[in-house]
């Protein structure tokens, strides 16, 4: 009774879950939709019994009701439910009942409710039954692989409770096989959704156009027979005048367009009017027409005019449009011609225009009466109208889908079958006509019904391949390791004791490879500990020679790259266009990232090494901060994010530490923000955890609301060359460095980051670091503006580069700073253009053919002691490793500049060099 009653309480919650994960849908195409609420269902059903999976499946089912407003989706639901209860009890796989059921009694009862019932087309039908069976299976392929996950971690079962390998591999090839074809087909399904919708927006919007423009040369075409006809007449018109009398009526019945055709004096009397007796007997000249609106706008602007659409009056049933061409200037008004167009050619005139389209033309006037339309529901002067209830989405071109709204007891199928898209064009600026197209969205619902039902049958069909695959190699497989674990089921006492085991023969291949392999394994796992350790050793030296690998091909790297961003300073120099200051700015820009990429495989290399210095400078946190975040607001915009910035302002205003490093953590982690978070905001925030006499601990969080990161991603995030999933680099791009780095310049710092994480909600990085206070300066510090304002080195130097894009580059920047430049391509040109004389200082490369840096520099400093003189050499290498600057140094060095060359670090370098060889200089 208790576990009955477990039963039931079991399925209302688990149907309540199913209830909402149905509402909460996935949609394929318009209303045709997958529902995960059976996973919760099926869930129930392996869990708790038939019982708690019909209880929960009804619940579940019930939201069909409230989503699709018939209750067919219920009994399906809940048959396929008890199916597959009834099968399961004779210990059958729930996903091969499951499969079953839709190639049994699910379609018969789908076609019966919707075919029959309902009354379907075939092709709707069709795809309603793939969609189930496809959703349904998928449902209970969850449901298993979670009761396995379930089942194989509860180590209190029994062996033989616990899941089989048989069952693992049938279901894992089901599942991603389905899910791999089903996330295809949902691509290929949404983007030809997405190029339906806008071919018919486009053609809905081009016929509107059309439709518009043929309406304006109507329009023309008349007004230009009315210009013949006025050109014909006298333009100071006098009643009675029987000669224009007779021109109107033979003008008028030699047409079918104009209904009504007159002639007006200047104070708007009738002269000449045919018919020239109204239907109720009364006469039609000398009639006042003053108190018509468009006759008076008109006479007001002398301009042609297009009258309101007039119904029933001066004796004509039928809508008529009104017309007024003037005689002559407002001012020198003499008369005018009045006509009543029909609008039965204009119909026609639009009719024509569809030409086998299944769409609606509609003519409105400013008053949104209906001038001409081809739907039949709609007549002349009746006000236009889409239809009581429609939903309106706005789609591109201008263009509105109309969809009806949903009626109980009929198909969602049904309700866009009878949607339209609807296009309003304005006719002309100054003439407040509305051309109104709509065109029906059935074709495009059967074009997206065909190819969804050939890519449904498509999975379904690589369904049932793949099951009896699968249940083919998950029978082979389990057989073998059956076979195998009784084989080696005395194998760690026999490997623990003197004996040997005796593997036995087997006349299967895999076991018996598996038994040699078992076999070589004794053997091999007694030198295991001497072998481990011989490889721990090569381990340590492949690592050594990875960092010295990595330390050359930045010194060969480094070299071209100097030239290139060397040659970019050069052009800051000379005059540029706006494009050119734009191509100028994407080089650097390239060159920058390039040189960023190779400092991170370094600075990974020397963290590893323990060759990596941290400097100890004051700088403000914030500003630093801010400075980072105006490097990516551009990014943040593009994606249209939100940044919120939430300073504390406890921390104070300068800290001593590390600026550069602190930098380049806060860049990564906003990087990562802004890369994997597609709508919300990103928050950088800094607290002031602990304050101390002399130091503080700060808290620097950046926290998105992106796609999240799993528990078990987390584990491996800041491993180097990881990335949370393995698809990450492919959709996101970035190589995984940027968080080992960061975590290692964190830990160097003495510092920590935390990771707080959801997926679907977001992620928060906080990283704490220490700072200390810095000490009052005895004197200010010299500002950039100071440092601009000094005067010019007049020195003479003597470049030594064998790279000529290098050599050449740097002597530009050199002569552009108002140095004198002597160029030498080796160590042996240098020397002899040194005893020359006339030399300040050397520039000296390290790596050149001939003569290198090193050996030349030698050879001058011996000069050098025997002369009592001495010529201040700064070296210029891509060497750019910890411990590279003092080598240098002590190998008789006055100076060291690492390349790329940064001009301000030069010009700095060349003054310190020659401050020390000229006190006061």
């Amino acid at each position: 009774m208790k576990q009955h009653r477990q039963a039931i309480l079991a399925g209302v919650a688990l149907g309540a879950m199913g209830f909402v994960g149905n509402w909460f849908r996935f949609e394929l195409f318009f209303n045709v939709d997958f529902l995960f609420g059976t996973f919760f269902v099926m869930s129930a059903l392996l869990s708790y019994g038939l019982t708690a999976g019909l209880i929960s499946g009804i619940i579940a089912a019930g939201c069909t009701l409230l989503l699709w407003h018939h209750p067919w989706a219920i009994i399906i639901f809940t048959a396929e439910v008890a199916f597959v209860g009834l099968l399961c009890r004779r210990r059958l796989n729930l996903l091969g009942c499951d499969i079953i059921y839709w190639l049994l009694p699910g379609p018969l009862l789908v076609w019966f409710f919707y075919g029959v019932v309902m009354n379907m087309s075939s092709a709707s039908v069709l795809l309603i039954v793939m969609k189930q069976a496809v959703n349904g299976i998928l449902n209970a392929m969850l449901a298993q692989s979670l009761f396995l996950i379930l089942k194989s971690k509860k180590r209190t079962e029994a062996v033989e409770n616990l899941p089989t390998m048989r069952q693992y591999i049938f279901t894992a090839l089901m599942l991603i096989s389905t899910l791999t074809s089903l996330v295809f087909t949902t691509i290929m399904v949404r983007i030809q959704t997405a190029e339906y919708e806008r071919e018919l927006a486009k053609k809905t919007a081009e016929l509107g156009r059309a439709t518009a423009n043929n309406v304006i040369y109507w329009l023309e075409y008349n007004r230009d027979t009315i210009q013949s006809l006025a050109a014909t007449l006298p333009q100071n018109p006098r009643a009675g005048d029987a000669s224009i009398q007779l021109q109107i009526e033979k003008f008028r019945n030699g047409s079918v367009i104009f209904k009504r055709l007159g002639l007006l004096d200047s104070r708007q009397r009738t002269v000449a009017y045919s018919p020239s007796i109204y239907p109720d007997g009364q006469p039609s000249i000398g009639v006042d027409l003053s108190d018509r609106e468009h006759i008076r706008s008109a006479v007001a602007t002398g301009k042609w005019t297009v009258g309101d659409l007039v119904i029933a009056r001066s004796g004509v049933t039928e809508p008529i449009i009104p017309v007024v061409m003037p005689f002559g200037a407002a001012k020198e008004f003499k008369g005018s011609i009045i006509a009543s167009l029909s609008t039965e050619p204009l119909k026609r005139f639009v009719t024509n225009l569809l030409h086998g389209i299944p769409g609606q033309i509609t003519l409105v006037d400013r008053n949104s009466l209906v001038l001409v339309s081809t739907r039949k529901d709609l007549t002349a002067g009746s006000l236009y109208t889409t239809g009581e209830g429609f939903v309106n989405t706005r789609l591109p071109f201008g263009v509105s889908h109309w969809i009806p709204p949903v009626r109980p007891g009929s198909s969602v199928m049904q309700r866009w079958n009878s949607s339209f898209y609807l296009h309003q064009q304005q006719v002309d600026q100054h003439l407040l006509w509305q051309v109104i197209t709509e065109i029906s969205f059935k074709p495009v619902i059967a074009n997206l019904v065909k190819n969804a039902n050939l890519a449904l049958g498509i999975i379904l069909g690589l369904m049932l391949f793949v099951t009896l695959l699968s249940i083919m190699i998950s029978r082979s497989l389990s057989r073998t390791i059956t076979n195998l674990q009784k084989i080696t089921r005395e194998l760690p006492a026999k490997l623990s004791g003197d004996h040997e085991p005796v593997w036995p023969e087997s006349s299967i291949s895999e076991v018996d490879g598996l038994s040699n392999n078992f076999r070589e394994m004794a053997v091999v796992l007694k030198n295991q500990i001497q072998e481990l350790a011989e490889a721990r050793i090569a381990a340590d030296r492949a690592n050594q020679a990875k960092s010295d690998f990595l330390a050359s091909m930045s010194h060969e790297i480094r070299t071209p790259i100097n030239g290139v961003i060397g040659m970019a300073q050069v052009l800051r120099y000379t005059d540029l266009t706006p494009e050119q200051q734009e191509y100028l700015d994407g080089l650097e820009l390239s060159a920058d990232n390039l040189l960023s990429l190779i400092n991170d495989i370094l600075d990974l290399s020397k963290i590893e090494a323990d060759r990596i210095e941290l400097e100890c400078a004051s700088f403000s946190v914030h500003l630093a901060i801010s400075n980072v975040i105006t490097t990516q607001i551009s990014r943040i915009n593009l994606k249209g994010l939100k940044l919120i910035k939430d300073f504390s302002p406890d921390i104070p205003q300068e800290l001593l530490g590390d600026e550069l490093r602190v930098k380049q953590i806060v860049l990564n982690l906003i990087g990562n923000a802004v890369k994997f978070t597609e709508q919300g905001s990103i928050t950088v925030s800094t607290k002031l955890i602990e304050q101390h006499d002399t130091d503080c601990l700060v808290r620097i969080t950046v926290s998105d609301t992106g796609i999240g990161i799993s528990n078990e991603a987390q584990q491996r995030l800041f491993v180097p060359f990881s990335q949370a999933e393995s698809s990450t680099s492919r959709k996101y791009g970035g190589t995984g460095l940027g968080l080992s780095i960061c975590l290692k310049l964190i830990t160097l710092m003495g510092g920590a980051i935390h990771l707080e994480s959801e997926p679907g909600k977001g992620s928060s990085f906080m990283i704490d670091i220490p700072f200390k206070f810095p000490a009052v300066p005895d004197l200010p510090a010299e500002t950039d503006q100071e440092q601009k304002q000094q005067p010019a080195l007049q020195l003479r130097i003597l470049l030594v580069e064998d790279e000529p894009v290098n050599r050449r580059t740097t002597e530009l920047l050199l002569k552009q700073e108002g140095y004198s430049v002597i160029e030498a391509e080796n160590g042996l040109q240098a020397l002899e253009k040194w005893h020359q004389g006339g030399i300040n200082l050397i520039l000296m490369d390290i790596q050149m053919p001939v003569l290198d840096g090193m050996e030349t520099t030698r050879l001058i400093r011996d000069e050098e002691s025997e002369k009592e003189i001495h010529i201040p050499i700064v070296a210029l290498t891509a060497f750019a490793l910890k411990g590279d600057r003092e080598r240098l140094m002590e190998a008789g060095f006055d100076g060291y500049i690492p390349k790329p060359i940064d001009m301000k670090v030069l010009d700095n370098e060349l003054r310190r060099v020659m401050k020390l060889q000229t006190p006061g200089l």
